[in-house]
């Protein structure tokens, strides 16, 4: 150990800075849409609060908290509804605008 620091994470710790992180996300969402730099019902926010939701999900194997779980778990499949959503209308623009360059005679 004389040539350096080694810097080691207890299981704790490691799921603490996850669930600190989510946390982050979460803010960093929800400050964005409040400040008009994204939409909400844009690809982004949704993204950010699914990975928010996945990341303080993980750190409850640590400390599991069943109220907190249910939560995220809700949250992880609004967002994923969203996602199909967001998805599913792209889809559907692109498919009109392909159907509107048909020239009918």
């Amino acid at each position: 150990m004389e040539n350096g620091l080694i810097f080691t994470l207890s299981t704790e710790v490691f799921f603490e800075l996850i669930g600190l992180t989510g946390f982050v996300f979460y803010m960093m969402a929800y400050g964005l849409l409040q400040l008009g730099r994204i939409d909400g019902n844009g690809q982004r926010y949704v993204v950010l609060n699914l990975v928010a939701a996945l990341m303080v999900l993980i750190s409850l194997v640590d400390q599991f908290n069943l109220a907190s779980m249910l939560i995220q778990v809700s949250w992880v499949a609004i967002s994923m509804i969203g996602l199909v959503r967001i998805w599913y209308n792209r889809r559907a623009k692109k498919t009109q605008k392909s159907v509107s360059r048909v020239v009918v005679i």
